[in-house]
Order: C-alpha cells, then sequence, then structure tokens
C-alpha cells in the first residue's frame, strides 16, 4: 500500500508552514497538502521517513521503484532491513557511522528484494508531529559505479599502455643524445627502433581513442559505395596474412559473389580486427575463416576461430570501450580493448548490426550485418 503523504503535511510543523506561505481559507491548506504529496511522489529519489529506531513511517513510488519490489506498506520494518547486512547491529550505531561520514553511504540492496543494485543512503534531522525523526533518501548509483569502473581502467590503461612506451623511449634518446653519431653501434639503432616502435604504439592509442569518440559524436563521415565483399574478405585476410603465419594460423576465405553497398576502407578496418583477435586467442595450427552471406535482407559477415570462445556474459559486454574478457588479456594478448567498440560504432554508422556466437571453449564467430540495398532497389 502506498503511504498517505497527508499524515506528514498534517503534523502541527508543516500546519504553521502552510498558515504562513498561503490565505486563510477551507481550500488552502488542502491544496497545499496535496502539492507537498505531489512534490515527494515526483521527486527523482526515493524518500523514506524513519523514526530514531530506524522503523520506517512513510516513503514513496520512487523508493519502490529502485528496489525493484511492488509498493507494499513498509511501516513497522526497519530501514536496514532494505540493505544488505551490515556491521553494526544497531540502528543507532548505524546512525552515528552515516554521520561520521558527512550523512550519506553507500550500500548494497539486499538481494532478496530483485537484483542487488548499489545505493547511496542520505540521513537528515526531520521534524513531524512532536517527535524528531529522519528523512531517508536513497538513489541507486549503478551508473556511477560504472562511471568509476570506466575511469579506473582508463588510469590503469594510461599507466600500462602510455606512461611504460613514453619511459622507453625517453631513456633512448636519452642514451643517443650521450653519444655522437659516428659512435652509434648497432646495438644503439636497435634501441632505436625500439623507441619508434614505441611511439607507433602510442600513435595508435591516441587514434584509437580519437576514432572511436568522433564516431560517437557522429564527426565521421562514411563514403559508402557498391563493392564486392570478395574484395573485402580476401584483400583483409591478406593484410593479415603475415600475423596468422607468425602465429602457426591458417586463414580460410569463402568464395562469394555477393555486393554490398557501404565504406569499404571502414568495413575493411572491422573485418581486420576480428581476424587479428581472432589469431590471437586461436591454438597453433588452428583454423579462421571468413565468410559472407544474404540472409534476412542483410548481408551478413563473419569471421570464426577455434580459440577458447567468449562466456555467455561477456558476450555484449565486449564491445564496450577497455572491457576485456580476462583482466590480464591485454599484457597477454596485446590490445587496449577499444577495437571492437570501434568496430561497433563503424558498423551502427551502416545502420547494422553486430555481434558474437560463441561458447566457451568451442570458439568464436564474430560477425556484423549491413542492410542488403539490392533488396531496396
Amino acid at each position: 500500500m502506498l503511504i498517505n503523504y497527508h499524515k506528514i503535511a498534517q503534523s502541527p510543523e508543516y500546519e504553521r508552514a502552510a498558515t504562513l506561505q498561503t490565505p486563510r481559507n477551507e481550500e488552502a491548506p488542502l491544496d497545499a497538502k496535496s502539492r507537498f504529496g505531489l512534490l515527494c511522489e515526483s521527486l527523482p529519489v526515493g524518500l523514506l521517513v524513519v523514526d530514531r529506531e530506524g522503523t520506517i513511517q512513510l516513503t514513496n513510488r520512487k523508493t519502490a521503484r529502485i528496489f525493484g519490489i511492488s509498493s507494499e506498506d513498509w511501516v513497522g520494518c526497519s530501514l536496514l532491513d532494505l540493505f544488505e547486512k551490515q556491521a553494526p547491529e544497531s540502528f543507532s550505531t548505524f546512525l552515528e557511522d552515516v554521520k561520521n561520514r558527512g550523512g550519506a553511504i553507500e550500500l548494497e540492496s539486499k538481494a532478496s528484494l530483485g537484483p542487488s543494485i548499489p545505493i547511496e543512503l542520505s540521513l537528515t534531522e526531520f521534524p513531524i508531529s512532536n517527535n524528531a525523526a529522519l528523512l531517508a533518501t536513497v538513489m541507486d548509483i549503478t551508473e556511477r559505479r560504472e562511471f568509476q569502473r570506466l575511469k579506473q581502467e582508463l588510469i590503469a590503461m594510461v599507466s600500462h599502455d602510455m606512461a611504460t612506451p613514453l619511459a622507453s623511449v625517453q631513456l633512448a634518446l636519452e642514451f643517443i643524445a650521450s653519444k655522437n653519431l659516428d659512435e652509434l653501434t648497432e646495438g644503439d639503432l636497435n634501441l632505436a627502433k625500439k623507441a619508434e616502435k614505441s611511439v607507433g604504439h602510442l600513435v595508435k592509442l591516441v587514434d584509437d581513442l580519437l576514432t572511436v569518440e568522433r564516431l560517437e559524436s557522429g564527426k565521421i563521415d562514411l563514403v559508402p559505395e557498391w563493392f564486392p565483399v570478395a574484395n573485402l574478405l580476401e584483400e583483409s585476410a591478406d593484410l593479415m596474412q603475415d600475423f596468422a603465419t607468425s602465429k602457426e594460423v591458417t586463414l580460410k576465405v569463402q568464395s562469394t559473389d555477393l555486393n554490398l553497398f557501404g565504406d569499404e576502407s571502414r568495413l575493411k578496418q572491422v573485418v581486420m580486427n576480428f581476424i587479428s583477435n581472432a589469431i590471437k586467442f586461436s591454438p597453433p595450427q588452428g583454423t579462421v575463416a571468413l565468410a559472407a552471406v544474404a540472409k534476412d535482407g542483410a548481408i551478413h559477415v563473419s569471421v570464426t576461430d577455434q580459440g577458447r570462445g567468449v562466456p555467455k556474459s561477456e558476450q555484449q559486454l565486449i564491445f564496450q570501450r577497455f572491457h576485456q574478457v580476462e583482466k590480464d588479456d591485454a599484457k597477454k594478448k596485446g590490445g587496449r580493448g577499444l577495437g571492437l567498440a570501434i568496430c561497433k560504432a563503424l558498423v551502427e554508422g551502416h545502420d547494422g548490426r553486430i555481434g558474437v556466437f560463441s561458447e566457451n571453449g568451442n570458439g568464436s564467430s564474430f560477425w556484423f550485418s549491413i542492410p542488403d540495398k539490392t533488396k531496396a532497389s
């Protein structure tokens, strides 16, 4: 049952405030009370009034929505019953802890009420009737936590992928600068080549970051035209052949006579990213197959490997920025978790779809589909 906010509005404190702010007539107090109730229900945060023992007296609809349960009468329940078990057993101890943290604390909602989510709970003094009560506000901070996670991953990526190469370049340049040109040895030249490789790594990283931002803001124009899908597959495979050979992986391209209307260079970037990932995660002597079919009014392009596969829980997340299936993938396999995010943006720029079919331990088939314009013409 939803709580009636007239119970708050009928307190002496509220009556006095309403009298001061509205004309004295029979309708004014009721209008003020109604406005107060509507205000409480329209606020984007959950509201609860609890007594000094932590017992819930009042609540609003937003609270029920945040906790993912149907509206019900929570009067008589403890505020702590909404959250996973906290260290302090008594509400007074819990209240003291919240005060010491500036009046707000982050908690996890109780899983038995619905999906567990992170909550920010704030407690402030709230006079009602003749008793001093507490007004609790609850906010779903899932998005805030996700932002913090992405920020931490970005910092870790910058530390690993930018700070380390920059230090290498700096040391190489300092060492070379300490010598005369006629004193440089073959070892010195190799050091310079490593520094050049590190600079190339940094340039690629910055370019990837800028590409993602430009794609998502619509600042990169695609140049679509008709081209044979066979060219897309064969040229992508040719460009990745040396990498495949170094990893003892065979590339197989299925023949096709399909044509596609799109930006060939950008879609080639997508296919090459798929191939690169497939090679990285393929076992020696493994095979990576490239294919294309016309289906359901679209051209479907796929790159299939015989690697470890992608767990079902990760199959949507891997197209997000900086996401790695396993934490040490960036160190062991290379990459920065940006490639698939770029692929997703490029495919969606063609009004297409992108995804992966996979069973953990049984390989993966990364695919994208672009609307078949021949069906529309």
